[in-house]
């Protein structure tokens, strides 16, 4: 068995029989302890822009769908409120309105979102921090799904959603910059069921947040 002595020094002794000795460069120890410690700073940097970030950013939020007359008519134009609760102004890139009018299948969304389905397109102008925007899609061209043969009249395509025979849906997302991050975007998902009278006397809501939360989110 031997015994290894660590020398620090530039000119150590001899190491004596039956031992080995190992010589440690400063400089290589000291190039190694900086290295770690810039390592350490950089990532202290990365956290505090992170937080940064995140207390600046944009952060919109879909306080809730209405229908300006109440009831559903035709055309089909739902208010979608849009509010900026974070602390910068929100450029939204893209946004997608899927109304989902359900007659075969009664009341049952897919357990996760089908953002491919028909959708409602709308533009949307930067929205400010703290402002709340009401946007207005026109619907009327998304045909309830299984479409009964012959379709359904407006007239009775309103009843049957006033009367709560085919349930409403209205989900999608908003995607938008979040100006001190440019390397990936903020998205809100948002989900909202139609209440016919029957039910809104429970709640007094026209419109209740879905409770699948694949659907409502925000990142």
């Amino acid at each position: 068995m031997s015994t290894v002595i660590v020398d620090f020094s530039y000119g150590g002794a001899a190491a004596a029989p039956g031992q080995s000795m190992r010589t440690v460069n400063p400089t290589n120890f000291f190039s190694a302890a900086v290295a770690v410690f810039t390592l350490v700073l950089a990532l202290v940097a990365y956290l505090q822009w992170r937080a940064y970030v995140e207390a600046e950013r944009p952060l919109l939020i879909v306080e809730g769908v209405s229908f300006q007359q109440d009831e559903p008519s035709i055309p089909m134009a739902p208010t979608i409120s849009i509010k900026n609760a974070g602390r910068s102004a929100a450029v939204i890139t893209e946004v997608n309105i899927i109304p989902t009018f359900h007659i075969q299948q009664l009341g049952k969304l897919p357990d996760t979102p089908d953002y491919h389905a028909k959708s409602v397109s709308v533009v949307i102008n930067p929205i400010s921090p703290g402002t709340t925007v009401n946007v207005i899609p026109i619907m009327d061209q998304i045909l309830p799904h299984g479409t009964p043969v012959p379709p359904l009249t407006g007239a009775e395509f309103v009843s049957k959603l006033r009367s709560g025979e085919m349930p409403m849906d209205i989900y999608g997302f908003i995607k938008y910059t979040l100006r001190l991050n440019p390397f990936w975007d903020g998205i809100t998902g948002f989900c909202f069921r139609y209440s016919p009278m029957s039910v809104r006397s429970i709640h007094q809501f026209q419109f209740t947040v879905c409770e699948n939360p694949a659907y409502t989110y925000a990142q």
